[in-house]
């Protein structure tokens, strides 16, 4: 725990507070039974009207096109209905959706919420944020370097596939693009206004990403964000959620980077239609130009969600695994809760969990971020706007590189995806991994190298 003096310099309350993400079975490497969906996808080589004419004729309606992968979200099919859709011209592919957990419940006891000081605005200095010298996570990344050289632009646009977002906590205030910023999630989906984060994940990623440096320092302060509202509130989508989420950000989103962090993502081989669908979404935004950095899981399993993870891969997406806290200046260790170890291909803090115990470590060995105001509210926290939670997770490292692909767009705003992963990987100085030879994220060497 922090010490009593180190609360003092960066907290006006005198109490700690418990929030945290429950490990649920999912956590353990089980995530629940996928719930069957309302609706298909169909993948067609058909032509737009041949297609409505044929699912018109099975008793269907079509509720979503996106025509450039050639995949279509229908409803009103029964199973009978869907054989019979399967069967026609210019149809390749019926798959019923399916709901997953992909982002932690949250439960009582294992994080701890902490409020900064009630600054209302920032010096203009990182590294003057209010809780800067317990941000281990910047410091291992060489974030303050990075900072030198660039800390983004705002025209260099980031999208959060997540949770939604807090455009009204403190550290968050004008990061957001409030036009583009949108719901596309289950929960209260006829508003698509409504992309207020009730969870916590989309919150967080999004201020480890860019803040205004008044609680937190971020790894790109200047960027813009995009919120983009494709889990619920309890943390569930369907696979349809989530290829909406991406060709929305690639479309009308407009953004530059990806960040898609999910804790569990275990799709099972008997979904491999949907993990193709998905993975030609993946494979068509960064055709594009749009950098993909995603996260897969903390199960601690080596192959993790082979359906999901693969379709990621496959696509072209840059999967980050995460690290814990360094000793005396070395390498971050690799943590023992990743998942996918042979599909990550870079590695950034995620924070120290007890993998036996089941639960999380001193805050010292964690990372800081904003907590979600409707989260605070939720708990009866006053000045719920200016609110902040110690976290760990795959998520919480992929939002670093995802920071870190910001500053590379910048300094080369026309580079290809392929560029900018690649300096991500080349910035690599000391290795995670030492088996493997993957290594950990650096930021002024991905932005100058």
């Amino acid at each position: 725990m922090l010490s009593h003096t180190r609360l003092a310099l960066y907290i006006c309350l005198a109490f700690l507070i418990c929030l945290a993400p429950s490990v649920s079975k999912a956590a353990k490497g089980n995530n629940p039974s996928p719930r069957a969906s309302q609706h298909h996808l169909v993948s067609f080589t058909c032509s737009i009207p041949q297609l409505e004419t044929n699912v018109r004729a099975v008793g269907g309606s079509i509720d979503r096109i996106w025509d450039a992968i050639g995949v279509v979200r229908v409803s009103g099919l029964g199973s009978a209905d869907a054989v019979l859709l399967g069967k026609q011209i210019g149809i390749s592919v019926v798959e019923r959706d399916i709901e997953l957990q992909w982002v932690e419940g949250f439960t009582p006891g294992k994080n701890v919420a902490v409020q900064s000081s009630q600054r209302e605005s920032a010096s203009g200095d990182p590294s003057d944020a209010a809780f800067f010298p317990v941000q281990w996570n910047l410091e291992q990344i060489n974030a303050e370097s990075g900072w030198n050289s660039t800390r983004g632009h705002h025209n260099t646009r980031i999208g959060i596939l997540s949770t939604g977002i807090s455009p009204d906590h403190v550290d968050l205030r004008g990061r957001y693009d409030l036009t583009a910023s949108i719901n596309l999630s289950s929960s209260n989906p006829d508003n698509r206004s409504d992309y207020l984060d009730r969870h916590m994940q989309g919150t967080l990623l999004s201020a480890l990403i860019s803040s205004n440096s008044i609680g937190i320092a971020s790894v790109a302060p200047d960027v813009t964000l995009v919120g983009i509202k494709i889990f619920n509130d309890e943390g569930r989508a369907s696979i349809s959620h989530i290829i909406d989420g991406l060709m929305y950000a690639a479309g009308e989103g407009n953004v530059d980077v990806i960040n898609l962090s999910v804790d569990n993502g275990t799709i099972g081989q008997e979904f491999t239609a949907l993990g193709e669908m998905f993975s030609v979404a993946v494979r068509h935004v960064i055709s594009t130009g749009v950098v993909v950095v995603a996260s897969v899981g903390n199960c601690d399993q080596k192959d993790s969600s082979p359906t999901f993870v693969n379709s990621l891969v496959s696509a072209g997406a840059l999967v980050v695994g995460p690290t814990i806290r360094a000793v005396d200046g070395g390498y971050g260790p690799v943590a023992c809760y990743a998942d996918g170890e042979t599909s990550i291909r870079l590695y950034a803090p995620g924070g120290a969990r007890d993998c036996a115990q089941d639960s999380y470590n001193s805050i010292d060995d964690m990372v800081i971020s904003a907590l979600s105001p409707e989260t605070a509210r939720s708990m009866d926290l006053p000045s719920p706007d200016s609110w902040y939670v110690f976290s760990s997770g795959a998520g919480v490292s992929a939002a670093h590189v995802t920071g870190i692909a910001a500053l590379v767009r910048t300094v080369a705003c026309d580079a290809s995806p392929h560029y900018v992963v690649t300096q991500l990987i080349r910035s690599v100085d000391r290795f995670a991994d030492s088996r493997t030879g993957k290594g950990e994220v650096n930021a002024i060497f991905a932005a100058t190298r």
